[in-house]
């Protein structure tokens, strides 16, 4: 790969490294994670204000019975992974990416500056954007509305109604803040996806400067339906970039 195609280096970055049972790296340490995420924190990002999630307390010490709920097994830990991120975000403003993401260009780097961003689903899906990757400033509307809801949801509830909670609720967000959904500019979501529909195929320069045209940040899985071959899109990322 190029220079000028190489990984970008987010500015400010969490990562969350997920392994088979979807624990996070703030329980589990990279070490613990599989192969095309645990290179992600060092070799695919990072940067000079990368923050720690270590220990989640440092986020919660407002909301005991989130952490408590957690710890006890009523708050799934995929849920309760929404939650930190979600307040993270508010809290310190940056930029939130699950560390199976790869990035290969700096086209779009100006979304990194933005007051949001999100990657959408298409308009008439019921849900609007992925949490997976996402921009904000500090205090944002749209997320401390999100966080409200989730907060609240899980004071009043010990069950999980959805898996996606927290997407229902960040749709309501954007309902009520309408002007500042307006301004994020549409990247459809699907675009994430096209590295990984490949990632079994036989490696290709020119396939991957396509993918590379087409959006810089690909979101990877660490769902292996089989044993991708020495020469698969899967092993030149883990090997090569």
């Amino acid at each position: 790969m190029d220079a000028g195609n190489k990984a970008l280096v987010l500015p400010r970055l969490y990562n969350a490294c997920l392994r088979d049972d979807d624990v996070p790296d703030f329980q589990i340490g990279v070490d613990a994670a599989a192969a095309p995420i645990a290179r992600s924190p060092d070799e695919r990002g990072g940067g000079e204000e990368k923050r720690a999630c270590n220990p989640p307390e440092n986020v919660y010490n407002e909301t005991n019975y989130i952490l408590k709920k957690y710890k006890s097994g009523v708050i799934p830990i995929a849920s309760f992974s929404d939650i930190v991120r979600t307040q993270l975000l508010i809290k310190y403003g940056g930029t939130w990416t699950d560390a199976s993401f790869f990035c290969t260009g700096r086209k779009f780097e100006y979304i990194m500056h933005l007051p949001f961003f999100a990657f959408q689903f298409p308009k008439n899906h019921t849900l609007v954007a992925d949490n997976g990757f996402m921009v904000a400033n500090k205090n944002h509307p749209i997320l401390r509305l999100t966080r409200d809801l989730l907060f609240k949801y899980w004071e009043d509830y010990n069950y999980c109604n959805a898996y996606i909670v927290f997407y229902f609720f960040f749709r309501m967000a954007t309902e009520i803040f309408k002007n500042e959904w307006e301004q994020v500019p549409f990247f459809l979501n699907a675009k994430m996806y096209y590295l990984q529909h490949e990632q079994y195929n036989d490696y290709s320069e020119q396939r991957m400067k396509e993918l590379s045209e087409i959006i810089d940040f690909h979101r990877l899985t660490y769902k292996m339906k089989k044993v991708p071959s020495e020469k698969s899109f899967y092993n030149y990322v883990i090997n090569n970039a």
